[in-house]
């Protein structure tokens, strides 16, 4: 995104600095839940938290500028 918004490089480049996975708790066993079937997916993981939720629920936001359709 820097290089296609080279005005926001800066802010961007400090902001993925502080972002985190956050499947990486579920991958790496510290979240477990019997519902996730093994898996951390959202997939599996946001239905077995939040079961009025499914993953079609949530809103995909694609950006021509950023070549996503």
């Amino acid at each position: 995104m820097a290089e296609v918004f080279p005005e926001h490089a800066a802010f961007l480049h400090d902001l993925n600095a502080r972002l985190i996975d956050l499947m990486k708790p579920f991958t790496d066993e510290i979240i477990t839940d019997p519902a996730f079937k093994g898996s951390a997916s959202i997939k599996a993981v946001l239905p077995a938290w939040l079961p009025a939720l499914s993953q079609g629920d949530l809103d995909m936001i694609c950006s021509p500028r950023l070549g996503l359709s």
